[in-house]
C-alpha cells in the first residue's frame, strides 16, 4: 500500500539503501540539540524524542526543569502505572511552570 504512494517502511529503506541511517540519526541528533535548547516544552511524553529533549533541555547550563505542557501523558510518574493518574482523558494536559 506505501509503494503505490512512493513510500516504503524505514527497514526496507535502510536493505534497500534508499535511507542513509547515518544520515538519519545525525538528522536527529540535530533535531534534539536544537529541542533541548528551549526554554519550554511543549509535546506528547508519550514520545522518546520529546522525553529525550526534555531531558536534554533540563540538563544545559541553568540546571533545573523547564516549564512544559505535556497533551498526553504526566512525566516521570507514569513509569510501570497506568490509569486516570498517568493517562488523562478528559482533555486536561499536564503542565508544569518552573522559573528557572
Amino acid at each position: 500500500r506505501l509503494a503505490a504512494h512512493g513510500l516504503v517502511r524505514i527497514e526496507q529503506g535502510l536493505v534497500r539503501g534508499i535511507v542513509d541511517a547515518g544520515r538519519e540519526f545525525q538528522s536527529y541528533m540535530v533535531d534534539m540539540h536544537l529541542l533541548s535548547e528551549g526554554s519550554a516544552f511543549l509535546g506528547s511524553f508519550s514520545s522518546n524524542a520529546a522525553r529525550l529533549a526534555y531531558s536534554l533541555m533540563s540538563s544545559g547550563g541553568a540546571g533545573c526543569l523547564r516549564p512544559f505542557l505535556s497533551t498526553d501523558i504526566n512525566w516521570c510518574h507514569a513509569f510501570f502505572r497506568g490509569g486516570p493518574a498517568v493517562i488523562r482523558r478528559d482533555g486536561e494536559p499536564a503542565w508544569l511552570d518552573i522559573g528557572c
